[in-house]
């Protein structure tokens, strides 16, 4: 029998991302941070050693370790994700960053395109005080979201609609992380495009179509002292204002960096 902390080693060789085969192998096994620190020196029956290295050889051919465990984090929760939903990127993390800085009370909180629901339930989890609705045109990746709120014990009024056709009421607060992906973005990695839902990708020529739709129709949701937050891809964030003032002339767009310094999120109100 094959000892983990041999086949771990075999793994890196082929891919020498400490994290990523770490990952995997506890997503596979069920296993826990410390459970898995304990467990390296431990001989694995056959069947898991097969279904380890069953999981590397769907790695090794360009799936994501999140479809292949079926979960991700995301701002310290755990979240299901499989082929119906993006893969949460950490960058969204920093969009809840930045509404919690704003030290602002939401009585009422809007997703729109929630997808796995990382935002809804977190916002859900963050602002406990707060009635969160979250939309989706997919009703695949509501069930994903749907069971994600359970997991997180996290209570979203979950609704079917394409953007904002569906809702009703008003928000202090409206966030989304659209589709902005042009449909022949040369640099998107194959992975994301041969695995990933296109309908959660990509948003036309420009990357701008959903923007287009959207924008208008949060005049008609928006509290008088609410704010939206869009995450937005990183060469857009002129576009998205100028679309933003064509519907909000007095509102003066903020544009947010991630981490790495690009333009990735953009905030405005009434």
């Amino acid at each position: 029998m094959t000892k983990l902390r041999v086949l771990r080693s075999e793994f890196l060789v082929d891919n020498p991302d400490d994290a990523t085969i770490d990952y995997l192998i506890r997503g596979v096994l069920g296993l826990s941070t410390a459970a898995f620190l304990g467990e390296l020196n431990s001989e694995l029956t056959s069947i898991d050693e097969n279904k380890l290295r069953a999981a590397h050889k769907r790695l090794s051919l360009g799936e994501s370790v999140q479809y292949i465990t079926g979960s991700t984090e995301f701002f310290g929760r755990k979240f299901e994700v499989d082929s119906r939903v993006l893969i949460p990127r950490q960058e969204t993390a920093e969009l809840v960053e930045f509404v919690l800085k704003q030290n602002k009370k939401f009585d009422s909180i809007l997703d729109v395109g929630t997808g796995s629901g990382i935002l809804a339930v977190t916002l859900a989890k963050e602002f406990p005080e707060s009635k969160v609705k979250a939309v989706d045109i997919s009703r695949d990746a509501l069930d994903v979201a749907k069971k994600n709120a359970e997991l997180n014990n996290a209570n979203v009024d979950f609704v079917e609609s394409d953007l904002l056709e569906e809702v009703t009421g008003t928000f202090d607060l409206i966030v989304s992380n659209p589709p902005y992906i042009a449909d022949d973005d040369p640099e998107v990695e194959p992975s994301v495009d041969q695995n990933e839902p296109h309908l959660a990708l990509y948003a036309g020529s420009d990357g701008l179509d959903i923007y287009r739709r959207l924008i208008p129709q949060t005049k008609h949701f928006l509290s008088d002292d609410g704010i939206i937050v869009f995450e937005i891809g990183y060469k857009q964030a002129l576009a998205v204002s100028e679309l933003i003032k064509e519907s909000f002339p007095n509102s003066e767009p903020q544009i947010i960096k991630d981490f790495y310094g690009k333009d990735r999120f953009i905030a405005y109100g009434n």
